[in-house]
Protein backbone atom coordinates (compact mmCIF):
# COMPACT_ATOMS: atom_id res chain seq x y z
CA UNK A 1 0.00 0.00 0.00
CA UNK A 2 1.37 3.79 -1.01
CA UNK A 3 1.61 6.12 2.38
CA UNK A 4 1.59 9.00 -0.09
CA UNK A 5 -1.05 9.20 -2.69
CA UNK A 6 -1.30 11.77 -5.12
CA UNK A 7 -4.67 13.27 -6.51
CA UNK A 8 -5.17 16.06 -9.65
CA UNK A 9 -7.92 18.56 -9.56
CA UNK A 10 -8.47 18.88 -5.65
CA UNK A 11 -9.33 22.51 -5.24
CA UNK A 12 -8.46 24.34 -1.47
CA UNK A 13 -11.75 26.50 -1.01
CA UNK A 14 -11.96 28.26 2.30
CA UNK A 15 -13.95 31.14 4.33
CA UNK A 16 -13.42 34.65 6.21
CA UNK A 17 -9.82 33.96 5.73
CA UNK A 18 -7.48 36.01 7.74
CA UNK A 19 -4.14 36.76 5.72
CA UNK A 20 -0.84 37.73 6.85
CA UNK A 21 1.69 38.82 3.59
CA UNK A 22 5.16 38.49 4.10
CA UNK A 23 7.59 39.53 1.10
CA UNK A 24 11.13 38.81 1.02
CA UNK A 25 10.57 36.99 4.47
CA UNK A 26 14.13 34.31 5.19
CA UNK A 27 13.41 31.19 6.29
CA UNK A 28 14.49 32.27 9.91
CA UNK A 29 12.59 34.81 10.13
CA UNK A 30 9.37 33.01 9.03
CA UNK A 31 8.75 30.54 12.15
CA UNK A 32 8.90 33.94 14.14
CA UNK A 33 6.43 35.60 11.85
CA UNK A 34 3.92 32.90 12.45
CA UNK A 35 4.48 33.02 15.96
CA UNK A 36 3.46 36.33 16.01
CA UNK A 37 0.61 36.18 14.13
CA UNK A 38 -0.77 33.44 16.42
CA UNK A 39 0.02 35.34 19.67
CA UNK A 40 -1.91 38.40 17.94
CA UNK A 41 -5.09 35.85 17.39
CA UNK A 42 -4.64 35.09 20.76
CA UNK A 43 -4.74 38.32 22.39
CA UNK A 44 -6.83 40.21 20.51
CA UNK A 45 -9.47 37.49 20.84
CA UNK A 46 -10.08 36.50 17.16
CA UNK A 47 -12.25 33.17 16.75
CA UNK A 48 -10.78 30.94 14.60
CA UNK A 49 -12.35 27.81 13.08
CA UNK A 50 -9.51 24.78 11.11
CA UNK A 51 -6.21 25.02 11.42
CA UNK A 52 -3.18 27.14 9.84
CA UNK A 53 -2.64 27.37 6.21
CA UNK A 54 0.74 28.61 4.84
CA UNK A 55 0.75 29.64 0.77
CA UNK A 56 4.23 29.75 -0.54
CA UNK A 57 4.49 32.11 -3.49
CA UNK A 58 8.14 31.81 -4.32
CA UNK A 59 11.52 31.40 -3.15
CA UNK A 60 14.81 33.28 -4.06
CA UNK A 61 18.44 33.69 -3.25
CA UNK A 62 19.71 37.27 -2.15
CA UNK A 63 23.14 38.68 -3.54
CA UNK A 64 24.56 37.55 -0.25
CA UNK A 65 22.85 33.81 -0.55
CA UNK A 66 20.63 34.01 1.71
CA UNK A 67 17.06 32.06 1.05
CA UNK A 68 14.17 34.36 1.22
CA UNK A 69 10.50 33.30 0.30
CA UNK A 70 6.89 35.32 -0.58
CA UNK A 71 4.44 33.96 2.21
CA UNK A 72 1.01 34.00 3.15
CA UNK A 73 -0.15 32.47 6.66
CA UNK A 74 -3.61 32.03 6.21
CA UNK A 75 -6.35 31.14 8.67
CA UNK A 76 -10.10 31.30 9.06
CA UNK A 77 -12.15 32.85 11.31
CA UNK A 78 -15.53 33.55 12.41
CA UNK A 79 -16.97 36.88 11.28
CA UNK A 80 -14.15 38.37 10.93
CA UNK A 81 -14.35 41.79 8.84
CA UNK A 82 -11.17 44.01 8.64
CA UNK A 83 -7.66 44.35 10.84
CA UNK A 84 -5.41 46.90 10.09
CA UNK A 85 -2.04 45.06 8.57
CA UNK A 86 -3.70 41.86 7.39
CA UNK A 87 -6.66 41.02 4.50
CA UNK A 88 -9.24 39.36 4.82
CA UNK A 89 -10.86 37.59 2.28
CA UNK A 90 -14.86 36.51 2.68
CA UNK A 91 -14.09 33.05 -0.06
CA UNK A 92 -10.40 32.34 -1.09
CA UNK A 93 -10.44 29.36 -3.37
CA UNK A 94 -7.38 27.69 -5.57
CA UNK A 95 -7.75 26.73 -9.49
CA UNK A 96 -7.75 22.65 -9.41
CA UNK A 97 -4.11 21.50 -7.72
CA UNK A 98 -2.34 18.35 -7.26
CA UNK A 99 -2.67 17.12 -3.49
CA UNK A 100 -1.63 14.73 -0.87
CA UNK A 101 -2.46 13.67 2.23
CA UNK A 102 0.64 13.68 4.84
CA UNK A 103 0.45 11.57 8.03
CA UNK A 104 3.96 11.25 9.93
CA UNK A 105 6.86 11.99 11.18
CA UNK A 106 7.68 15.66 10.58
CA UNK A 107 11.50 14.78 8.93
CA UNK A 108 9.44 12.76 6.48
CA UNK A 109 7.24 15.43 5.38
CA UNK A 110 9.75 16.64 2.19
CA UNK A 111 8.90 12.81 0.82
CA UNK A 112 5.64 13.75 0.54
CA UNK A 113 6.78 17.18 -1.17
CA UNK A 114 9.28 15.60 -3.22
CA UNK A 115 6.51 12.78 -4.58
CA UNK A 116 4.46 15.54 -5.68
CA UNK A 117 7.22 16.83 -7.70
CA UNK A 118 7.78 14.13 -9.35
CA UNK A 119 3.96 12.81 -10.02
CA UNK A 120 3.62 16.31 -12.10
CA UNK A 121 7.30 15.86 -14.09
CA UNK A 122 5.97 11.52 -14.26
CA UNK A 123 2.60 13.19 -16.09
CA UNK A 124 3.99 16.28 -17.76
CA UNK A 125 2.00 18.48 -15.42
CA UNK A 126 2.74 22.14 -15.07
CA UNK A 127 2.41 23.34 -11.62
CA UNK A 128 2.99 27.12 -10.63
CA UNK A 129 5.60 26.78 -8.48
CA UNK A 130 3.22 28.02 -5.26
CA UNK A 131 2.35 25.41 -2.23
CA UNK A 132 -0.60 25.22 0.64
CA UNK A 133 0.44 23.44 3.72
CA UNK A 134 -3.08 23.29 5.49
CA UNK A 135 -1.84 22.39 8.98
CA UNK A 136 -4.23 19.63 10.46
CA UNK A 137 -1.75 18.42 13.68
CA UNK A 138 2.05 19.59 14.49
CA UNK A 139 3.63 18.68 17.81
CA UNK A 140 6.84 19.14 16.45
CA UNK A 141 7.49 15.64 15.84
CA UNK A 142 4.38 14.34 14.27
CA UNK A 143 3.01 16.49 11.50
CA UNK A 144 -0.97 15.79 9.71
CA UNK A 145 -1.54 18.14 6.72
CA UNK A 146 -2.51 18.94 3.67
CA UNK A 147 -0.74 20.07 0.45
CA UNK A 148 -1.81 21.34 -2.20
CA UNK A 149 -0.09 22.08 -5.51
CA UNK A 150 -1.66 24.56 -8.43
CA UNK A 151 -1.24 23.41 -11.39
CA UNK A 152 -1.32 25.82 -15.03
Amino acid sequence: MEKITIQNGKVLKLANVLIKKLYSITLLELDEAINQMMQFIDVTGIQTCGPLITHVKGTYVTASGEVSVDYDIMIQTIGLTHIAGYDVKETYKTGKCLYTHFDGVVDDFHFAQNKLALYAWENEILTTGEEYIVYIENDGFHLIADIFRPVR
